[in-house]
């Protein structure tokens, strides 16, 4: 699968680069290795509800929290579902880290006008911060500036204490489970955003805390009450039986989930499922089994034994092009005309 691949590669790399070279633009080779970084961001659905991590490669000396956030800061979105928060003409001004790890992160004026009308597009700008951040271990909280000066209010948000560094992204509280106290009940689902056909991470409260990853995967067959978040495993699978054992987890599904929906990309449900299992602190890997066989391949993907966390979410490769071509000035390719994932 992995050479047919690569030869249907060459043909649409190719029209592309021809159609941007008829239009003027001239495309930079792609960076050299050892200074392309992987850094995640994220970006608001359009109707401003949760937020998407998308993955960037850029080019930079070294990599760290101040680039991340500079990505976030300047990036265009790389779909037209997907919002940016940050108001034109934002600059990051500054970023230092203080030995507890709290980052200081100065702004330019205009960052205020995200705030101006209160309500939830300055919650979710504070939060795509936060949750980029959050991929960098050594950052702990988040002192904002503006302009050099600290701020303790932005439109009806009190920032007078330092901001921590949220673990549950898009948390999502509905019924009964809103009114569990704690964390202890707590998961965090990958989902798709139909609109984009990208993974979401949501985060759900749910009654029974002893069967947490059980619960988890059901839900990434039956989805959410929300249109905004779809399943990603087929209709009607079922967990027949899951266990931990040396920090692996070992699940054995029906056959139902063989049944793959000519929407969704095997990459998209494998995905899915390595993502919310390995969000538990106890489990750092995934074995699957169904009805007791194991699954080598799913689809045209083939699988490893055992499913690591994958290291990317939402991948895209970013090739920067000559800036004086208006039409387009990112082209974004897809990691799938590249290679397969799990070889």
């Amino acid at each position: 699968m992995l050479t047919s691949l690569k030869n249907k590669t060459l043909p649409i790399i190719s029209i592309t680069v021809f159609i941007l070279l008829l239009s003027g633009c001239k495309i930079f080779p792609t960076p050299s290795s050892h200074n392309r970084y992987k850094v995640i961001v994220y970006f608001a659905d359009i109707n401003l509800m949760f937020l998407v991590p998308v993955t960037y490669y850029i080019t930079e000396k070294s990599i760290g929290p101040r680039e991340a956030l500079n990505c976030l800061v300047s990036s265009e979105t790389p779909d037209k579902n997907l919002c940016r928060l940050f108001p034109v003409d934002t600059d990051l001004l500054g970023f230092e880290m203080d030995k507890d790890g709290i980052a200081s992160i100065n702004f330019s004026a205009n960052f205020k006008k995200a705030f101006a009308c209160g309500g939830t597009e300055g919650n979710l700008l504070l939060s795509s911060i936060n949750y980029t951040l959050s991929h960098f271990k050594e950052v702990k909280g988040i002192k904002l500036l503006i302009e050099g000066k600290r701020v303790d209010l932005l439109g009806d948000l009190d920032l007078k204490g330092n901001l921590p560094i949220e673990r549950w992204k898009n948390l999502f509280l509905t019924g009964k489970e809103s009114r569990v106290l704690g964390e202890d009940n707590r998961a965090t689902l990958y989902l798709l955003e139909p609109n984009t056909s990208l993974l979401v991470p949501v985060t759900c409260v749910f009654r029974d805390s002893k069967q947490l990853p059980l619960l988890a995967i059901q839900h990434l067959s039956r989805g959410l009450d929300e249109e905004w978040a779809s399943p990603t495993l087929p209709a009607g699978t079922e967990v027949l039986s899951f266990n931990v054992k040396n920090d692996i987890g070992y699940i054995d599904l029906n056959s139902t989930f063989l049944n793959l929906d000519k929407n969704i990309s095997p990459e998209i449900v494998i995905n899915s499922l390595s993502f919310t299992i390995t969000e538990f602190d106890h489990i750092n890997g995934l074995h699957i089994t169904v009805e007791g066989k194991d699954l080598q391949s799913y689809s045209s993907m083939k699988l490893p034994s055992i499913l690591s966390r994958p290291g990317v979410i939402n991948e895209l490769v970013m090739i920067p092009i000559k800036e004086s071509c208006k039409e387009v000035k990112t082209w974004f390719i897809t990691r799938c005309f590249f290679e397969e994932i799990y070889l």
